[in-house]
């Protein structure tokens, strides 16, 4: 399925200062059914440092619209289970996908290209 990143947002920032933090999320699929989520920081310099927590875990594509994911073991705990089926919809170079952590909110996706 390849990699796609989220468009730039604005989070609150965890340290408790008046200010917002804008970054993005980048989600790969490997060819070898692992899949890697990396969530990423832009300083006001415009430099991109990665978050050093990383997500991994492996996937499977079940149908056209449906892809199941299995996080790894360290993470678990975080998503409150190690797997489960999602809905997904891929148009042209847009994957919406929801959110691991919370299936509720759907996340927008766009395609990387190198």
């Amino acid at each position: 399925m390849g990699e796609w990143q989220t468009d730039l947002v604005q989070w609150d920032n965890p340290t408790g200062h008046t200010n917002k933090i804008a970054g993005f999320s980048k989600m790969e699929f490997l060819t070898n059914g692992v899949f890697k989520l990396a969530c990423f920081v832009k300083t006001v310099t415009g430099q991109v440092i990665p978050v050093p927590v990383t997500y991994d875990g492996q996937y499977q594509v079940i149908d056209v619209s449906h892809i199941k994911v299995e996080v790894s073991k360290n993470m678990a705990a975080v998503f409150g289970a190690s797997g489960r089926t999602l809905s997904y919809s891929v148009s042209g170079d847009t994957l919406d996908l929801p959110g691991l952590s919370d299936i509720t909110q759907t996340k927008i996706y766009h395609r990387v290209s190198h």
